[in-house]
């Protein structure tokens, strides 16, 4: 959902930094996933500007009736006070990805390197991380909503129709089984990421080098 605050007048001139956005992701799972909400990202909302407006991120978990560590299944947050300007975090972001690339083409070089990440670099992806995540923080609003009762949503039962999206969504949205999750991991090219496991092993595969015509395969 794209907003913008800047005039609609026939004659007035669209500008980029009056953009903003909303956010959301829905899932039907029935365990909580904790990384979902910070994983949501203003991807397509400028954020290079010295002000980046405000942002709202938005998580449903219909399939999940645990509560959040408030005690409430609904939860909301907002970009805690006294943070750095966005340009200093931008500037601690951007050092974090030098830092991290410098460092795989220092490995890359050298004839020692072996397969996979060793603990520096892990490290320094996930400095890379957390600078992401501060700088997504920045004029940002969160709500999370776990279960998809009618003591969560009371809109269901003023619109009466509280069996209805109970059937709607036990019909259309059907919870995984074990067996969906194995066949994920089955499936070449499907939720990689450093965080997956499925096929992970791909992100990282060096094959042999030197006089044999050996091709490597490292895509990072």
């Amino acid at each position: 959902m794209v907003m913008y605050t800047g005039s609609v007048a026939a004659d007035a001139v669209f500008e980029p930094s009056n953009l903003s956005a909303g956010v959301f992701q829905i899932k039907y799972r029935s365990q909580a996933e904790s990384k979902a909400e910070s994983e949501l990202r203003p991807i397509g909302v400028p954020r290079n500007l010295p002000h980046p407006l405000p942002y709202l991120a938005v998580v449903f978990e219909l399939g999940d009736e645990s509560a959040h560590v408030s005690g409430s299944k609904i939860q909301v947050t907002a970009s805690p006070p006294g943070m750095d300007s966005f340009s200093t975090l931008r500037s601690n972001w951007m050092a974090a990805v030098k830092d991290l690339e410098e460092y795989r083409m220092a490995r890359q070089g050298s004839s020692k390197r072996k397969r996979g990440k060793d603990a520096e670099e892990i490290r320094l992806q996930d400095t890379v991380k957390d600078e992401q995540f501060a700088m997504d923080s920045y004029n940002r609003f969160s709500i999370s909503v776990r279960g998809s009762s009618p003591q969560v949503y009371g809109v269901l039962c003023q619109a009466d129709i509280v069996d209805e999206f109970a059937t709607l969504l036990r019909v259309t949205m059907p919870q995984p089984s074990e067996d969906d999750f194995m066949i994920e991991h089955m499936q070449p090219a499907q939720h990689l990421g450093d965080a997956s496991a499925c096929t992970a092993w791909m992100l990282d595969y060096v094959g042999q080098t030197g006089d044999d015509d050996t091709m490597g395969l490292d895509p990072q």
